[in-house]
């Protein structure tokens, strides 16, 4: 596999270009796990899974995931700081298709297909990116992000959208009470940026742990300081 054959489907992927995706992973399955190298700087160190999502191409992303695509690949680079786990990406690309920025729920409804194929199919809920972020974190600083948009305006289906992926992670095991040296848990990060209002965590216990009575008593205080 020649640089300009890697660099050529990388660049299918980007552009939606799904039948030549389909042709290179038949002529040859190790396209699966290749990783793309600079330039561009943004793309060094990531699978074709990831450059999926970061492009939005929910299609080619479905592709690769049934052809057998890693869902635990996490990128590496020596040129940059901050490299994350496939799964972040998805969590991005689905909380960047909610209705704060896209209309179209049919796009929302696909991304999030493909988090709970992830989930359902072994992805590590708690997995972590360069900075200490776990998936819930990465979860919550999105979820910000569509908040704070000046497109947001109290939109209740939009919070429906960021509490259904909070769910998703919750009930696949990820911890609400995990944190690094670096990074808070998702508590309190909520506490922090004064997001107890929004009820974007499940306040009901969740399949399988034990940590909805935390929750609950985050909302609790909330209501009280409202």
């Amino acid at each position: 596999m020649l640089k300009k054959d890697i660099k050529a489907f990388f660049k299918a992927i980007r552009a939606g270009d799904i039948q030549t995706v389909k042709q290179c992973i038949e002529t040859d399955v190790n396209y699966l796990g290749i990783t793309n190298f600079s330039p561009p700087k943004m793309d060094d160190g990531q699978s074709g899974l990831q450059i999926a999502f970061r492009s939005g191409q929910f299609e080619i992303g479905e592709l690769l995931l049934h052809q057998g695509a890693n869902v635990n690949f996490q990128e590496t680079s020596e040129i940059n700081e901050w490299t994350a786990p496939v799964l972040h990406d998805c969590i991005r690309a689905v909380i960047f298709n909610c209705l704060t920025i896209q209309t179209d729920r049919k796009k929302f409804e696909k991304g999030f297909d493909l988090l709970m194929f992830m989930l359902k199919n072994g992805a590590d809920p708690n997995a972590t990116d360069s900075y200490g972020n776990n998936c819930l974190n990465r979860w919550f600083l999105d979820s910000r992000q569509m908040i704070d948009h000046p497109n947001f305006n109290q939109n209740e289906e939009t919070l429906k959208q960021l509490r259904r992926i909070s769910r998703a992670l919750i009930d696949a095991g990820a911890d609400i009470t995990q944190s690094t040296e670096s990074r808070e848990n998702v508590v309190e990060q909520i506490k922090i940026y004064r997001m107890e209002k929004y009820d974007l965590l499940p306040s009901r216990p969740v399949k399988s742990n034990g940590w909805g009575n935390l929750v609950g008593s985050l909302f609790k205080s909330a209501k009280k300081s409202t």
